[in-house]
């Protein structure tokens, strides 16, 4: 068994305003994997994703509820959802979801923030961030 552990940085910027509201983005992807071997041929690698969620806004991002965010991974297509409660202001929330890949391939993982736009944020187009891993 192997286990590999990477981190990603948050790539992309927030623009702060002065209106008042949620605003919740997706500040990093990594990743645990785990690959089966057997007779020396890796044949399935469970890879488990994680990703921190925060709201940057001044406001509580009141689920009323729950919240769904997403995770797709690419090139398979596998999308899972992950829900949480509320989101406070400055608060970070861990999301995480198994999948098994093909073990030695670009994948591309995309997590979307507040995926039905429940939430009524300061700004709705940067709840998204993708990050290719090689696993």
């Amino acid at each position: 068994m192997i286990e590999i552990s990477i981190s990603q940085s948050l790539n992309n910027q927030t623009n702060q305003t002065n209106q008042t509201g949620p605003d919740l983005i997706v500040t990093d992807i990594w990743f645990i994997a785990q690959s089966n071997q057997t007779n020396g041929t890796t044949n399935v690698t469970n890879v488990t994703f994680a990703a921190g969620i925060k709201n940057v806004g001044n406001v509580i991002a009141d689920a009323d509820g729950l919240m769904r965010h997403r995770f797709l991974v690419a090139p398979q297509n596998l999308i899972a959802n992950v829900f949480t409660g509320d989101i406070f202001p400055g608060q970070t929330v861990t999301v995480s979801m198994a999948f098994a890949l093909n073990p030695i391939q670009l994948n591309t993982v995309t997590v979307t923030a507040d995926f039905d736009n429940e939430i009524p944020e300061t700004n709705e187009n940067n709840n998204q961030l993708s990050e290719q891993f090689l696993i």
